[in-house]
């Protein structure tokens, strides 16, 4: 039995620890906060990489395969906590408000359509029989029908307890401060109370901390970007389907008649401060989508601070230069949408060697200066 300490409990930690403890791992879960409540608690839950696709490439691909088989994820999350997430795969409208946006969801279509993935651009009028609530003056909308959404505050109660129901060993309120390693292996980890948790393999999953981190012998290009995100509650629900815009603006509807409208990317560090700069943006930006909710009441703000990488794409595997640490960080505004998957990925390096996914374009070492 493989002893196997997660660094971090946002989606990607926790998923990866249930894993690798369904497969018989031993696993112990060391999070400074509670499982979930930074990033993972703070998305809007899009389920969207159709949507969030600047072209094609395996990041792409592997966000389809994600959206995919999230149902899968979604069930077993669902009955180890006895807690709904609130899955829903309705679509979602993207706002074409120039002719230039047009273009670009007309050229999106046509390359997603090669890979086999659905969308098309519908009237104004179209669009408002899919959503009432849309406005009739955007000329045209992308519809990409298989997009979806999870409620990430949900999620985020569910893997507190998926984790301790599938017997993973948890150490909260700690922070991780070090690699320990000895002839070229990873040994555990070392934390703020000086405290060491040794392991054979040590999974780096601390998101937009994890670049703090120190004994990890390569730079890591993970910064933390924040969004910001307004909570809406209108007198009346003005449809469904998820909606955005092509500038990464979207509305999210919840089951308990809100809607999240995010987000903002800014490059602020690790000030996860609201703004009334960003209140007054993002209110703009609902009523410009669906006018109903100009009138909305605005009944909770926040911020949450997302691990981008310099490329944009996650960091997932084994480091080439130290033996038993696997990353698993780097997602930026798609972490809810592949941590299952790079759980999968994961788990299949730590037990096999090896993975029937393809994490390659992935690897760590793509950052290194020749």
């Amino acid at each position: 039995m493989s002893e196997v300490v997660v660094v971090g409990g946002g989606i990607v930690g926790c998923a990866t620890a249930i894993e690798l403890a369904e497969r018989g791992s031993a696993v112990t879960l060391v999070e400074a906060e509670q499982p979930g409540v930074r990033a993972t608690g703070a998305s809007g839950g899009m389920l969207a990489p159709q949507y969030e696709a600047a072209g094609p490439s395996p990041a792409f691909l592997l966000g389809v395969r994600a959206r995919d088989g999230y149902a899968e994820f979604v069930r077993r999350i669902e009955e180890l906590a006895d807690w709904p997430v609130g899955y829903r795969r309705d679509g979602m409208l993207v706002a074409n408000r120039t002719p230039a946006e047009d273009e670009q969801a007309r050229r999106a279509m046509a390359w997603q359509a090669e890979v086999g993935q659905d969308g098309e651009v519908l009237t104004s009028s179209h669009a408002l029989e899919l959503h009432p609530g849309v406005s009739p003056r955007i000329p045209s909308w992308h519809w990409l029908p298989n997009e979806a959404q999870v409620d990430a505050q949900r999620l985020a109660v569910a893997l507190g307890a998926a984790v301790k129901a599938a017997d993973v060993r948890l150490r909260l309120g700690q922070t991780v401060t070090g690699i320990t390693a000895r002839g070229g292996r990873a040994t555990g980890v070392r934390t703020a109370s000086g405290d060491v948790v040794s392991a054979d393999f040590v999974i780096l999953a601390a998101g937009a901390w994890s670049s703090t981190i120190a004994g990890v012998p390569r730079l890591l290009p993970v910064r933390p970007v924040r969004g910001q995100i307004l909570r809406l509650k209108p007198d009346t629900m003005p449809g469904w389907t998820l909606v955005a815009t092509h500038t990464a603006r979207y509305l999210v509807p919840r089951e308990n008649g809100t809607v999240l409208v995010g987000s903002t990317m800014e490059d602020v560090g690790y000030d996860e401060l609201v703004t009334e700069e960003a209140r007054l943006q993002l209110a703009e930006h609902a009523a410009e989508l669906v006018p109903a909710l100009a009138d909305a009441t605005i009944v909770e703000r926040w911020a949450g601070l997302r691990p981008l990488t310099t490329d944009g794409w996650p960091i997932v595997g084994p480091d080439p230069d130290l033996a038993g640490l696997l990353y698993a960080t780097g997602h930026g505004r798609n972490g809810i949408l592949l941590g299952p998957l790079t759980a999968r990925i994961i788990s299949d390096l730590v037990l096999e060697n090896r993975s029937a996914i393809d994490w390659q374009p992935l690897r760590p070492e793509r950052f290194d200066v020749s």
